[in-house]
């Protein structure tokens, strides 16, 4: 294989790397302000938009998603948050 292929497919690997990334989002939710109860809500009503998956530790609840909607990639991060913290509120 020649040099230039090599380094081809050597940046192939890092770009797939980057979107195995921006595939998956962890949230941080400290247990001292935020309740299960409402992250449940959130995680049922955002559910056909990403696959989501909890974890409970010893000062967080930590929310994974996966499977991402490309159409709101860049923006469900933030919204899911808010909601979050809407449904703290109510």
């Amino acid at each position: 294989m020649k040099k230039k292929q090599k380094k081809q497919l050597k940046g192939k690997s890092k770009v797939e790397k980057q979107l195995k990334k921006e595939e998956h989002i962890l949230i941080n939710f400290n247990k001292n302000l935020y309740n299960l109860k409402a992250i449940r809500l959130a995680i049922k009503k955002y559910q056909d938009l990403a696959g989501f998956s909890f974890k409970k530790t010893k000062n967080y609840i930590q929310v994974e998603l996966s499977n991402i909607d490309r159409s709101v990639r860049k923006i469900i991060k933030d919204e899911f948050c808010n909601y979050v913290f809407f449904l703290m509120k109510s």
